[in-house]
Formats: C-alpha cells, structure tokens, sequence
C-alpha cells in the first residue's frame, strides 16, 4: 500500500493476513515528506482494513525496537507490548561466534536485553 504526494510516493508499507493476525511486514516513508506525516496515514489503512477483515484478532506492527522514538510512535498508535514466548534456532558455530563477538546482539536474540 502506498501513500502518493503530487504523484511521488512518499510512503508504502507492505502487510499480510496470516491466521487471524495481520503482519505489518514493511514501512518506509521519504524523509523529505515526513511533516505530511505519511506514516500516520498508512498505520490509519492498516487499521482501518483489520476492523473490516473477518477474523482479525489483533495487528503486529513488529517487534521493540531499540530506537525509542519508534516505539513511542507506535504506543501513541494504540500499539501495546506483548511478551511471548519464542524459538530461534541457529546454527551452532554461529552460535558460538555470536556469543564471543557480538554479546549484545546474542543477548537481545536471548531475550535478555
């Protein structure tokens, strides 16, 4: 979906119905056309198109990030954490390096962050 300005696309985000569950998969917006504020628009179609899909149980716009803006943006949207349980496998040398040089990001895949 694509939010246009004078026929330039400022904004597009891409989403899906998986089960019940729209997925907010994408979202990019032109920095010069923030002050229009597309992205406002395109969250707005996205919950505009759930409340009229039959069988949406709720909508995940992805997950925390670590810019604090971001999630601010999303929580002023209506948005709410949710904690759930989760599964990542990865392959075990990987793992190891991971761990040894990249302790921060292997702590945030943990879920220690």
């Amino acid at each position: 979906m694509g939010v246009y300005k004078n026929s330039i696309m400022v904004g597009v985000l891409t989403m899906a119905y998986v089960r019940g569950v729209v997925v907010m998969m994408s979202h990019y917006t032109h920095t010069d056309y923030l002050k229009d504020k597309p992205s406002d628009l395109l969250f707005h179609a996205v919950r505009v198109i759930a409340s009229k899909t039959e069988g949406v149980r709720f909508i995940y716009a992805g997950m925390r990030s670590e810019n604090q803006g971001v999630n601010e943006f999303k929580e002023l949207r209506g948005a709410s954490l949710e904690k759930a349980p989760s599964y990542v496998y990865m392959n075990p040398v990987a793992s190891s390096a991971l761990k040894y040089f990249g302790r921060k990001y292997y702590r945030k895949i943990e879920g220690v962050v």
